[in-house]
């Protein structure tokens, strides 16, 4: 038993958890709060190997009251039966041990499963179920969405497994810090719609902003190739934002008698493995051309934003991808 502070590059690898990435994109928002820790074996109050935790994973979204999580046992539930109780709060120097508080209680060898979230003076408030996989098994995963789990702050985690209803009877526990994860967006903004080929250069702002967490750590951002379109530079590197926080960059560009009547100018802003990606269409009419229609305004993909979530559906234990912001 024991408290483990894990590195935010180690997230969920106690849990042997394959990293899945998928690029997406949706308006900005928050992102979640993720832990994990591995606790040795042998170390329960019982030598039952299925009453001993050897690792778990927590992850929990306030925007969108999801959370899920996965509890490793040293062994299979072989007749001795144990309770896995897990829930989500604000540490104190006394512990993980303040609410208000999310969590989930099972049998180990049941499928049954239900979650519940308590006042700051641990009343329940709302309780409900959620599903579970790996039942009788050394690996068990818990996944929910409500709303009614939304908006609360957490920054710990306390897996327990102990005596079936007798929750003050505990074989083994441990605690985890709860790392709050970047959310990544790009927005562009400034670029007329519609421009003549010349030697002008118009300015192109791009703003990148993280609406999660944690901190991006430093962002690389890139404007695709696009043949008539030359930009004073096509990569920029801009420093780690901060949660809540956006960086503005300008690149001035320049269409050429090469460019498309229509244009799309991707950019790309990359951060760690989050990629957000948005777009600028532009008409460019050529000197000797007459211009047709009006030229619009505000048109290609403006913004985008993506952000991490475990996945605990797979089955190694699962994984932490990349989904869509949600508002």
């Amino acid at each position: 038993m024991r408290s483990f502070r894990p590195a935010r590059s180690r997230v969920l690898g106690a849990v042997g958890l394959a990293v899945a990435l998928a690029a997406v994109s949706a308006p900005p928002a928050s992102a979640v709060f993720v832990g994990e820790a591995e606790d040795p074996a042998g170390d329960a109050t019982v030598p039952d190997p299925q009453r001993d935790i050897t690792a778990a994973g927590f992850g929990y979204d306030p925007d969108t009251g999801r959370m899920g999580a996965a509890i490793r046992l040293r062994g299979a539930p072989a007749g001795a039966p144990t309770t896995l109780i897990a829930y989500a709060g604000i540490r104190t120097p006394t512990g993980c041990d303040r609410g208000p508080a999310i969590g989930f209680g099972s049998d180990a060898d049941r499928s049954d499963a239900s979650w519940l979230r308590t006042t700051v003076d641990g009343a329940p408030q709302s309780r409900g179920r959620l599903s579970k996989a790996g039942v009788g098994s050394a690996l068990q995963r818990f996944d929910v969405q409500s709303s009614l789990l939304k908006g609360l702050t957490v920054d710990c985690a306390l897996i327990s497994a102990t005596a079936p209803g007798d929750a003050a009877t505990v074989y083994d526990q441990l605690t985890l810090d709860l790392v709050g994860q970047p959310a990544l967006g790009v927005r562009l903004s400034g670029l007329p719609s519609s421009v003549q080929a010349s030697k002008r250069r118009h300015a192109l702002r791009i703003t990148v902003s993280n609406s999660g967490h944690g901190p991006t750590g430093r962002v690389r951002v890139r404007l695709a190739a696009v043949r008539g379109v030359a930009p004073t530079r096509r990569t920029v590197s801009l420093a780690s934002v901060a949660p809540g926080k956006t960086r503005t960059t300008t690149v001035r560009v320049r269409f050429t008698n090469r460019a498309r009547l229509r244009n799309q100018l991707p950019v790309i802003a990359t951060a760690g493995r989050l990629t957000a990606r948005a777009e600028r269409t532009v008409r460019v009419v050529q000197p000797d051309r007459r211009p047709s229609g009006g030229g619009g305004g505000g048109s290609g993909t403006p913004a985008t934003c993506v952000q991490f979530f475990p996945d605990f559906s797979g089955g190694s234990g699962g994984s932490l991808g990349l989904v869509p912001c949600v508002r």
